[in-house]
């Protein structure tokens, strides 16, 4: 028997409700949204042995069908794995990640769960993380041929929750006294793009952001002589490729 996890806590936590590393607040409508989200895909399986396999037998029984098999699976964008789960062909069960790995869904992914009997059905989504977060939903499945791998039609319909962002309020004395961020390149159809990737928003009083994914070529547009940055203008076509402020010299008493 393996020795059973811990998990601790930096402070010395209180007894009853209020527990120091415990938080609770409500959450009003205005700050939840509900996203439907609509994809059709195509989920490539290619058997252990086929030319470009993506899937690997962890446990071969030799029984028919391969029953009681355990195979991790690279379906297109989905890791994770199925287990024969009868005597049948086509009796299985399945579980896997379907993780995003295109620009614009970068990262995000659903949980699916189910099974497959036959040449069509349905899975579960009981869950998502990103864009997709807290999803649920239903992938419909439709299983057609190649020659090389057995290709399914996935239809997806997922409810996903976002919550809004508060938007960035200065106090009466505060104001920006930097601006910066980072620049990365994009590529589509074999262009190339410079665009803005992340940007941090410093006034006397605290700091705002990162806001986006930083990246490594970092650029910083301070003022000097307790000037204050009021307005910005860009430079945008598909993305922000170039960010200017304009600047407002400190105010005498």
């Amino acid at each position: 028997m393996s020795p059973q996890p811990t998990l601790a806590t930096t402070t010395t936590p209180a007894t009853g409700p209020n527990a120091s590393y415990f938080q609770a607040a409500p959450v009003s409508q205005e700050t939840i949204q509900r996203t439907e989200v609509l994809l059709h895909l195509y989920a490539y399986q290619h058997a252990q042995g086929k030319p470009n396999a993506n899937q690997t037998v962890i446990v071969d029984p030799k029984l028919p069908a391969c029953f009681g098999a355990l195979a991790a699976n690279l379906v297109a964008h989905a890791q994770g794995l199925h287990i024969g789960a009868g005597m049948t062909k086509e009796n299985w069960f399945i579980c896997f990640n379907m993780v995003f790995v295109d620009q614009r869904f970068m990262g995000s992914s659903f949980k699916v769960m189910g099974d497959f009997r036959g040449n069509a059905g349905e899975w579960a989504i009981v869950g998502g993380t990103g864009e997709f977060a807290y999803a649920q939903g239903v992938i419909t499945f439709n299983k057609t041929w190649s020659a090389q791998a057995n290709v399914r039609e996935l239809h997806v319909r997922a409810l996903c929750l976002s919550f809004s962002k508060a938007p960035i309020e200065l106090a009466p004395s505060e104001i920006v006294t930097e601006v910066s961020g980072t620049i990365g390149v994009f590529g589509e159809a074999n262009v190339e793009y410079n665009a803005i990737t992340s940007l941090t928003i410093t006034t006397n009083v605290r700091t705002y952001g990162p806001f986006g994914e930083p990246q490594c070529t970092r650029f910083s547009v301070p003022v000097q002589d307790n000037s204050s940055i009021v307005g910005f203008f860009v430079c945008a076509l598909k993305y922000v490729e170039a960010l200017g402020v304009y600047v407002c010299p400190p105010v005498s008493n």
